[in-house]
């Protein structure tokens, strides 16, 4: 869940306007690519994604929704 508070932290830091764009668009399409290919890892988030910040939860519930879907 580390992981996620670092990914939860880049999006709010983006999100202000506080951190370098090619940093957060590296990140996310990694993050991007970990959902779509590991299972584990959105069943980890379906599990913990109470600990986290509205916004940061509807980005990342999209992304699983889309990597469940097959999209």
């Amino acid at each position: 869940m580390m992981q996620f508070d670092m990914y939860e932290f880049l999006y709010i830091a983006h999100i202000d306007g506080r951190v370098v764009p090619h940093i957060w668009l590296g990140t996310d399409a990694s993050w991007t690519n970990v959902i779509e290919e590991w299972p584990g890892v959105r069943k980890a988030w379906h599990e913990w994604r109470h600990a986290y910040s509205k916004g940061f939860k509807a980005y990342v519930d999209q992304k699983v929704d889309q990597a469940e879907r097959g999209e």
